[in-house]
């Protein structure tokens, strides 16, 4: 299997061709712009009809069985056969490949594919691959999620020039949490003397070579480290609003204390987010979730929305600027074209709503508000009106602790949850020291981004802060997203993360805008402007809920912003 190595992504136009195994027919596809294999294998209907076809022939056999009815793509090259991600750049395809696509039933009950990146700029790839089964001492050994992938050995992996095999492998997602947890090292296949690779060695060298893996208990010295989150790396590197981390002692006495309180976060997470697993909630967050949808703003970059009240979206105001433009003027007009998608939940693209957003933005706030409180929102007008129920009706001020959820399109993706756990303000500062005392590099680069983000790092530890911060793997893509509590409340909106830049982009917690401080700005811009038709309809809306609303008479002038209040 061979490929071509690409430093750049502009302009490439190519083609390439898909096969099921059980078809003769060879289908092509004409791949103009970035995008992964199976986003260009998904512009094609047949694929997804016969992708759609073996999956419930596959799923028949499995209710006959009662067995687990799970299923993952194994997409291959011909001649090669070394499965590639689902997520693998198409541009590295080489013009007219030829893949084999096929279904194998996955019983782990773990997803075996991240969420989609794509890579932009010069940046050079290589390709090595990884033997399915182990090398001396770990052939017994899981090193797959899903053992049935091990048939299609080895596996075809990506990296990126200047990033680490365990970064490569983490972005794979196919690989079981064993390569994580454990001291791993690849051993090539064909060299004598043995080569060995350890994980934190940068991919650049191992181009077009195959390993075997070898998996050895940490040292008691070591500690062991739970594998990234998934979509870790993911994070987009131009987030506005972003805050980075403080700096602390990194002595080993530091590190083991905060070690002690990661985990005991993770304790805590496990208890609040067990509401999340009732049957009732899920259903609640399943109904609430068709009000959540996906922004574009064409050119300029996607974000995540809900609808608010009649046909009224909210959303983040930082997904209308790139490169420093601001993409809504004074007279408050969208110079883009933005579409809200909603019903992107089936990966076959089907049951989409496309609705065209008016040109015209209801509100756009982003800075500070009159109480100094961070706001990032904007409020879009539909073409069309949704039938979906504005989440309006679902309000309630946020919590101060426990389990919260996520819905949104991280990565412009399919929609997806994510249950975590609020971390409460006082102990934040114990949530960024945790980060500390890995290597010297890591604390030397977070450092720097700390005094390079003084201001927004400050904003975040003042006690009279208000905003929601937790630990979530929704990134890019995801900002907008409607943050509901165990009650299926809607209490906040998701609108930024903290990162800082080590093989990738990582991220120690992410904070979410209260939705108070939202409605609270939203009706003082609405009531500036006399816009009597929108506080009527929301005042409407809110005389359907069970959230009492106190807003003042439309003749009279608003002489404070207290003169508003939104209680419970």
């Amino acid at each position: 299997m061979s490929f071509s190595l690409i430093s750049s992504q502009n302009g490439h136009l190519h083609c390439f061709l898909f096969r099921f195994p059980d078809k003769e027919v060879q289908h092509e596809i004409t791949c103009n712009s970035p995008c992964s294999v199976l986003q260009a294998l998904e512009t094609s209907s047949k694929f997804c009809e016969l992708r759609e076809k073996t999956w419930k022939q596959k799923m028949e056999t499995r209710q006959q069985e009662k067995t687990m009815q799970r299923q993952d793509l194994v997409i291959q090259t011909t001649k090669g056969k070394k499965p590639i991600a689902t997520h693998f750049p198409c541009h590295l395809l080489e013009n007219g490949q030829i893949l084999t696509i096929s279904t194998i039933f996955n019983d782990s009950g773990e997803a075996t594919a991240e969420p989609t990146q794509i890579y932009t700029g010069n940046k050079q790839y290589v390709i090595f691959y990884i033997e399915s089964k182990g090398g001396k001492k770990t052939k017994t050994k899981q090193l797959l999620k899903n053992k049935s992938l091990e048939k299609f050995s080895p596996l075809c992996i990506y990296g990126i020039c200047g990033e680490t095999v365990e970064t490569a492998l983490t972005r794979d997602g196919r690989f079981h949490d064993n390569v994580f947890t454990k001291t791993c090292i690849l051993v090539e296949s064909d060299s004598d003397p043995p080569r060995c690779v350890e994980m934190n060695v940068l991919v650049d060298c191992l181009d077009k070579q195959t390993f075997k893996m070898i998996l050895e208990e940490k040292n008691p010295t070591q500690a062991a480290t739970a594998p990234p989150q998934a979509g870790s790396n993911l994070l987009k590197e131009d987030e506005t609003n972003s805050i980075q981390l403080p700096m602390f002692n990194t002595s080993t006495e530091t590190s083991a204390k905060y070690s002690g309180v990661r985990s005991h976060l993770r304790g805590e997470f496990g208890k609040s987010t067990q509401g999340f697993s009732e049957v009732y909630t899920v259903k609640k967050l399943m109904e609430l979730s068709d009000s959540v949808c996906m922004i574009d703003v064409e050119g300029v970059g996607q974000g995540t929305g809900f609808l608010l009240f009649d046909h009224y979206i909210l959303t983040n105001a930082h997904l209308f600027e790139k490169d420093g433009i601001l993409y809504v003027d004074g007279n408050y007009h969208i110079s883009a074209k933005v579409t809200a998608t909603f019903n992107k939940e089936n990966p076959n693209g089907s049951d989409l709503k496309v609705i065209e957003v008016k040109s015209e933005i209801i509100d756009f706030q982003w800075g500070s508000d009159h109480y100094n409180r961070h706001v990032d929102f904007a409020v879009l007008e539909l073409q069309d009106i949704d039938t979906s129920t504005g989440l309006l009706r679902r309000y309630s001020p946020d919590p101060k602790k426990g389990g919260v959820c996520l819905i949104g399109h991280p990565g412009g993706g399919v929609k997806r949850t994510d249950p975590t756990t609020i971390i409460e303000r006082e102990r934040r500062g114990e949530a960024f020291q945790g980060e500390f005392g890995k290597n010297d590099r890591m604390d030397m680069l977070i450092n720097t981004s700390i005094e390079e983000n003084k201001v927004k790092y400050d904003m975040l530890m003042n006690p009279d802060n208000t905003d929601v911060t937790y630990d979530t793997c929704l990134f890019h893509g995801a900002s907008g997203s409607p943050v509901f509590d165990e009650s299926c409340h809607v209490i906040a909106m998701h609108t930024g993360g903290f990162p800082y830049k080590y093989e990738g982009v990582k991220s120690v917690i992410e904070y979410a805008i209260p939705l108070l401080t939202i409605l609270e700005n939203f009706l003082i811009k609405m009531k500036d402007r006399n816009n009597v038709e929108i506080l009527t309809k929301f005042t409407r809306e809110m005389t359907c809920s069970q959230t009492k609303v106190h807003v003042f008479s439309l003749e009279d002038h608003l002489a404070s912003p207290s003169a508003l209040y939104i209680t419970t």
